[in-house]
């Protein structure tokens, strides 16, 4: 079984902060959603048009939605004080770079006719409120549940750590506003692993995976990465004069990640 691609899709999601749409207030009733409704297969219909296709898709095949009323989510008090304090200095440079940033969100007010827009929602979605200056997650899981099947999840990826350092930006935790990195450039570091793969044939998959990543302010760099994998030393019946649970290391690669521009 393939795993690589609903594993992209979950690291992917989790790095972003992305979550479902699950919450309908009562511009939605009209629709026919109200809160304490629960969506299924059966009635997907109704938010056929209050949420994203994916989540269309996954309702349709057996993911269930809880409908909760509506609430304001406000910004860390933190963050909102260095949004209300610095963005009105926050431009972009020549070539989409961000400058005279110094934290909180640089472009809360955004318009629609702006040729910079996507730069500039780019540099907001970076600088986010999600974390400003480290996160940390340790014995994270992620789990995969096939179509149709909401009981026990066909893989589980254990993952020991998730970690971001942010170099610019930061708020709460010194140093504060910038942690000065000489003149590298590098805007954001984030280590991730291990990621402990399901083992099932055919046996040689990896067992487990990790990843490093740095990112830098300017948009004509992409992310750097570095990956390493554990590569087992067998097909099936091994390979002669090597035992069936021996592993060796192997596979670092470089690669590139470019979000910073569109």
């Amino acid at each position: 079984m393939n795993r690589a691609l609903p594993f992209t899709i979950a690291i992917a999601m989790m790095l972003a902060g992305a979550a479902p749409v699950i919450a309908a207030g009562p511009e939605s009733t009209t629709a026919g959603v109200k809160p304490g409704d629960v969506i299924n297969r059966d009635n997907a219909a109704k938010v056929a048009d209050l949420v994203s296709p994916g989540n269309y898709v996954l309702v349709r095949q057996g993911m269930e939605m809880k409908i909760v009323p509506s609430r304001d989510y406000n910004w860390p008090a933190p963050f909102r004080v260095s949004t209300e304090q610095n963005s009105s200095q926050a431009r972009l440079g020549p070539d989409g770079e961000l400058t005279n940033y110094r934290a909180g969100l640089p472009f809360p007010m955004l318009d629609a006719n702006d040729p910079a827009i996507a730069q500039k929602i780019m540099w907001n979605f970076q600088f986010g409120p999600a974390y400003s200056d480290d996160l940390d997650s340790q014995d994270t899981e992620i789990q995969n549940f096939a179509p149709g099947h909401a009981g026990a999840p066909f893989a589980v990826y254990p993952i020991g750590h998730l970690a971001v350092y942010r170099n610019v930006g930061r708020e709460e935790v010194a140093p504060a506003p910038t942690d000065h990195d000489g003149y590298t450039g590098i805007m954001e570091r984030m280590a991730l692993g291990p990621i402990i793969v399901p083992i099932e044939p055919p046996f040689w998959q990896s067992p487990w995976a990790y990843m490093v990543r740095y990112r830098y302010s300017s948009p004509r760099q992409s992310d750097l990465v570095w990956s390493d994998l554990s590569t087992p030393s067998h097909w099936y019946g091994g390979f002669p004069g090597m035992a069936n649970t021996d592993y060796l290391l192997g596979n670092a690669f470089f690669g590139n990640l470019d979000l910073d521009s569109l």
